[in-house]
C-alpha cells in the first residue's frame, strides 16, 4: 500500500480481490489516512491510481468464507470468479 501511496515503481500485474462483507481483519478505516474508506477501498484506488487493473468482488459473508464453509454459495462464487479471472489473464 505505501509503494504505492509513495508512487515507487512496482509491478502491477492484473489482480483479483475476493473480500467478505463481514470480514473484521481487512474491512477497517486507517485513522492517520485520508482516504475516506476501508483499507480494501483504499488499496483498490491506489493500485487503479498507479495504472494497475484490479477487479474487487464483495460476497455477503463472513470473513474466511472460503476456506471455512467452501460449500456455501458464496464460496463457491467465490471461487466460479477467481477461475473466470484466471482464465481471463492467464490464457496463452
Amino acid at each position: 500500500m505505501l509503494m504505492l501511496e509513495r508512487g515507487d515503481p512496482a509491478e502491477l500485474p492484473p489482480a483479483l480481490w475476493i473480500s467478505a462483507a463481514r470480514d473484521d481483519v481487512h474491512n477497517y478505516k486507517d485513522i492517520e489516512s485520508p482516504f475516506p474508506g476501508s483499507e480494501p477501498a483504499r488499496f483498490v484506488h491506489n493500485y487503479r491510481q498507479a495504472g494497475g487493473e484490479i477487479e474487487f468482488v464483495e460476497f455477503d459473508a463472513d470473513g474466511m468464507f472460503t476456506v471455512l464453509h467452501p460449500t456455501l454459495p458464496a464460496s463457491v462464487a467465490a471461487m466460479r470468479a477467481l477461475v473466470e479471472f484466471c482464465h481471463r489473464h492467464l490464457a496463452a
